[in-house]
């Protein structure tokens, strides 16, 4: 799977590169050099292979790690986007109550 450019409606909440597995202060560094600082940085700059390269010669990282970061990045997306969502279809709690409440029987 390649990584997907966010839109600023679709991008939910955008991480520090740090959060991403893998990626410690060192790469951190390299990756500030390019400019990418945190999640939507990384999608913007290495959703395609030309990206990648780019990165790859101003950093030194290699296109395999930051295709997997890239990959990482946007599961991250994926993941806040659903819960998000999940939230938002959620009725109230007080509806929920409402609605969980055993029946009556009719008589």
């Amino acid at each position: 799977m390649h990584a997907f450019r966010p839109s600023k409606e679709e991008s939910v909440r955008a991480y520090k590169i740090e959060e991403i597995e893998g990626i410690g202060p060192v790469y951190a560094d390299k990756l500030v050099t390019a400019g990418i600082a945190n999640t939507d940085d990384l999608l913007r700059l290495c959703a395609s292979a030309k990206g990648r390269a780019e990165v790859s010669e101003k950093t030194g990282l290699t296109t395999s790690h930051l295709l997997v970061w890239a990959d990482m990045a946007d599961m991250m997306r994926l993941t806040a986007s659903a819960l998000n969502s999940a939230n938002r279809s959620r009725p109230p709690a007080s509806i929920r109550r409402r609605n969980c409440a055993p029946a009556t029987p009719r008589t």
